[in-house]
């Protein structure tokens, strides 16, 4: 049986027939009593698919004036699901609500979705396309059915309206296909506004998540910002912990907060940061790992958020009443980097009576993930400061090592001298040089000791030219004993100047001494000493075999030496004390004739002027 379905108008037309012609008049008011009631009903459809973006409650009224128009039973509205193939309706008339699925091109409904084309049965069960197993699970028993497509403006489908059991007539008439026809129309408008009102929002609800996920990040950016600041500003890692937990405190509305960091034994945590009441007490307190909240958070690596904490097993009681600290809500984040544990940080009592919430959780890990790195990168930093420091005292106590040769000469020198007769003047003159390089060894020792102790400064005070120069110039004719060296000592200054006079002896005892080996068959050691203006120039120069020229590049870095058995400190000690004074030193030198080397000290002739720590 081939599917049947009512004719279009231009098929039928729309003329009057003769019958129709001979309608009574009360008839004809009846009718057109009928039409006004009809236009009433379209007309309100009309002002409510007009009064509303929202589809479901809307349609559910408009499917009920539809049927209450057509006169009919039930009427039901399917709607087109392109992505899946399939038609659906959640709207149907009648005592119940049945959600219908229907595959495109299936049943009368799916066969007019697909087609585009009206069916207007007055038996569906003579109709091949219609499935009866709905009325089987229903138990509703389908007779005349008007089923009528929805057209958007690009003529695409987009729904199916199907009215069903005209009441008192075999099937639908004409007219109510016209006036489904309207409806339709007036529906399918509806519906494509609606469903584009719909998209709109669903796109600016979307825009709006996204620009709040935007704001959180941004947000979150920001305080890991703030967070690196406060780790790159501080200088101790204490510093930074305090800095880092004042901020989480502040961010997150609590009353207290705490760091507490695993021992190196690794059995137990010292808080090293504490802010709130008790914080005193609270910095006394060790927590073996693993107790407590802080102690189960450092122990297992895991965060833990708690606004009921005092029926938590993992509460101490004996903490809370020793402190005596109203414990409302805690929020516990393991500090960790690179999988090593070091820490936790705790929070306590947020402000708001609802407590923590899983966004204070996610802050506080991003917070915490930070204070890990940090503590690994100041743990590291300060491990290769101890290594530096180390390695620097190893390279002083050569310099001291290597300085001491001078005095200790001296010394000698000056004490085989007391052995032989002298007069009462020599004798005290000979005693005192050794009292001044008895003086020398110790500066230098307690050098040693305050670098050790992270001190160095220079020990800068006035000097008298005039001396200093006349014990130079003694001390060298010493260092001088016994080799066939000419000395020559001079200057346009013998005023005030003011430098670290042991430190100064050394540079030039050092270069003496590098000249002194330079010169294995004799020679002259000038020493100059010159007022320029503001500035203070050293010069010392040699009559030796000159610096190789593959050295001349690398003469001031340490262990860098051209003779054999030679150290390679003294350079790089006279350097080291030149920049302490904020000084300069250059060179000349040629091979075969000898080596000046060149100090400038721009500071040593004004009273007062800071000079920087040594390095």
């Amino acid at each position: 049986m081939k599917p049947s379905h009512t004719e279009t108008s231009q098929e039928q037309g729309l003329r009057p027939t003769t019958q129709e012609a001979r309608i009574p008049a009360s008839a004809e008011e009846s009718q057109l009593k009928r039409t006004e009631a009809q236009l009433r009903s379209v007309l309100e459809i009309s002002r409510t698919l007009a009064s509303t973006h929202e589809p479901e409650r809307l349609l559910s009224l408009v499917m009920d004036k539809i049927t209450e128009l057509m006169d009919a039973d039930r009427s039901t509205l399917f709607l087109v699901d392109h992505d899946r193939g399939e038609l659906w309706s959640k709207i149907i008339q009648g005592e119940e609500l049945i959600q219908l699925r229907l595959p495109l091109g299936q049943g009368v409904a799916g066969w007019v979705a697909e087609t585009g084309e009206t069916v207007n049965v007055s038996n569906a069960y003579d109709d091949d396309r219609f499935h009866s197993n709905i009325d089987k699970q229903t138990g509703y028993v389908t007779t005349s059915m008007l089923t009528m497509p929805l057209q958007n403006q690009l003529n695409e489908i987009i729904g199916v309206i199907q009215v069903l059991n005209k009441k008192g007539e075999q099937a639908f008439s004409k007219e109510d296909e016209l006036l489904l026809m309207a409806i339709s129309a007036q529906a399918a408008i509806f519906l494509e506004n609606a469903q584009l009102y719909h998209t709109i929002l669903q796109k600016n609800t979307e825009l709006l998540r996204t620009s709040m996920r935007l704001q959180q990040r941004s947000k979150e950016l920001d305080i890991l910002y703030e967070i690196e600041q406060q780790v790159s500003d501080a200088f101790h890692l204490d510093e930074m912990l305090i800095r880092t937990l004042s901020k989480a405190v502040d961010l997150l509305n609590c009353e207290a907060g705490s760091i507490a960091l695993i021992d190196e034994q690794g059995d137990s945590l010292t808080f090293r940061s504490v802010l709130g009441q008790k914080s005193n007490e609270v910095k006394t307190l060790k927590i073996p790992k693993g107790e407590g909240f802080i102690g189960w958070s450092a122990k297992h690596g895991e965060a833990l958020l708690s606004n009921n904490p005092l029926l938590d097993k993992r509460f101490r009681h004996d903490i809370a009443e020793k402190l005596e600290f109203p414990l409302r809500s805690v929020l516990c984040v393991p500090l960790i980097f690179d999988d090593k544990k070091h820490g936790a940080i705790q929070l306590l009592n947020k402000k708001q009576k609802s407590g923590f919430a899983e966004d204070d959780l996610k802050l506080l890990r991003l917070i915490g993930s930070q204070i890990g790195r940090a503590i690994s990168i100041g743990r590291q930093r300060e491990e290769q400061v101890k290594q530096n420091r180390l390695a620097t005292i190893g390279q002083l106590l050569s310099g001291v090592l290597h300085d001491l040769k001078t005095p200790m000469t001296l010394i000698s020198g000056y004490a085989q001298m007391l052995q032989h007769p002298q007069s009462k003047e020599n004798r005290e003159k000979l005693s005192q040089s050794i009292e001044t390089q008895i003086a020398r060894l110790n500066q230098m020792t307690r050098e040693v000791l305050a670098f050790a102790r992270g001190e160095s400064t220079l020990l800068v005070r006035k000097i008298h030219l005039n001396k200093f120069i006349s014990e130079i110039e003694q001390d060298l004719l010493q260092e001088f004993d016994g080799y066939a060296i000419e000395l020559v000592v001079s200057s346009n200054y013998y005023g005030e100047a003011y430098f670290d006079e042991i430190k100064i002896q050394r540079l030039i005892f050092n270069l003496a001494r590098n000249a002194r080996q330079a010169m294995s068959k004799g020679g002259e050691f000038k020493l100059t000493f010159e007022r320029e203006e503001d500035l203070l120039h050293i010069s010392c120069t040699d009559t030796g075999k000159g610096i190789p020229l593959a050295l001349q590049d690398q003469v001031f870095k340490s262990f860098v030496t051209g003779r054999q058995g030679g150290s390679g400190l003294g350079l790089a000690i006279v350097k080291k004390i030149v920049e302490q004074h904020n000084g300069e030193i250059r060179f000349e030198s040629q091979p075969g004739v000898g080596t000046t080397f060149m100090v400038t000290l721009p500071d040593a002739l004004t009273p007062g002027k800071q000079l920087p720590s040594a390095a």
